[in-house]
């Protein structure tokens, strides 16, 4: 059977793990006619999220075609995706510009956060599914990805980490992105965190996090973002598990990296977690002086008293 180049088209607002699989995953470039990529997310012809396939993840089959790396083949896709569109999409003076935003973001991203991953605001929201009720993912842009969030996703809370100068850089129209969230009945929170910057991270992380579990416990499925959905966002779902489902920090950081690739700083949610796992305060042990394995674990007794502490924040 001769193979068939899988061609990949591009939707305005997709879930990630229709962009890429998991670290252990291997894809293909070429599929035979009635085959499709091993755990993956390509089929001939367009891109198709892996539950389209009605396959659980040991039933796939790698066909006999040529493999590579997942991480290369991100890179590959990623590229393919980019040309792709700009080889579509008129080069007006909005795409220019939103490309110039985007470059220079994902500089300062790996300068300060010294990590390899890129945010493209032209290729609109991407998210992943990380837990139960757990959504964690990049910007919506317009009230039409808060209307996608809710029929397709089943949305009920949204999470925003974004301070108000990171939603005017990319130009987004928060007014009409609230007024759907009210007009859907969608919870709409914010927890600012500055961008890039751990120790304003972990000041915010207990709040978040408190945001976050409280709407939860309400039955609602949440969508957590920040711009990206790769470094403030992913670290509060993070904490989440940690404090709240029995995971250490490692364990907790391993489960969710491995379904989105990203950066999050360890050192925010490590100094939350001894701010909050404190019993003594006039004690002055300074927390960067401690070893990098500190408060990557915690007793079941600090656990609860984590708990409780955040639980206290709800509404603040």
């Amino acid at each position: 059977m001769s193979p068939v180049v899988c061609k990949l088209l591009v939707t305005p607002a997709i879930s990630l793990d229709r962009y890429w699989t998991h670290h252990d995953a291997v894809v293909t470039h070429t599929i035979g006619s009635k085959n499709c990529s091993s755990r993956g997310t390509v089929q001939t012809g367009a891109l198709k999220n892996s539950k389209d396939f009605g396959l659980k993840q040991q039933d796939r089959k790698v066909p006999d075609t040529v493999i590579e790396p997942a991480q290369q083949w991100r890179r590959r896709t990623r590229s393919v995706l980019v040309e792709a569109m700009a080889a579509s999409a008129p080069q007006d003076s909005n795409q220019e510009d939103s490309d110039r935003k985007s470059e220079e973001y994902n500089k300062a991203m790996q300068r300060k956060m010294k990590n390899p991953y890129e945010y493209h605001h032209e290729l609109g929201m991407y998210y992943t599914h990380i837990y139960d009720n757990l959504i964690v993912g990049s910007q919506p842009q317009s009230k039409y990805d808060i209307e996608q969030l809710f029929k397709d996703e089943g949305v009920r809370a949204i999470l925003n980490l974004q301070q108000d100068k990171d939603i005017e850089y990319w130009g987004i129209d928060i007014n009409s992105i609230l007024h759907k969230c009210q007009e859907l009945g969608i919870w709409h929170m914010r927890i600012p965190a500055r961008d890039f910057d751990p120790q304003s991270l972990r000041q915010e992380l207990p709040r978040a996090v408190a945001a976050l579990e409280w709407a939860i416990s309400q039955g609602k499925m949440v969508y957590v973002h920040c711009t990206a959905g790769l470094g403030r966002a992913p670290a509060v779902a993070i904490a989440y598990l940690y404090w709240f489902h029995g995971m250490d920090m490692e364990t907790a950081y391993n489960f969710l990296t491995a379904k989105r690739p990203c950066g999050p700083k360890k050192e925010a949610i490590r100094g939350a977690t001894y701010d909050l796992a404190k019993t003594d305060p006039n004690k002055q042990e300074i927390f960067e002086s401690l070893p990098d394995h500190a408060f990557t674990n915690i007793a079941t007794w600090e656990r609860q008293l984590i708990q409780e502490r955040v639980r206290s924040l709800r509404g603040q």
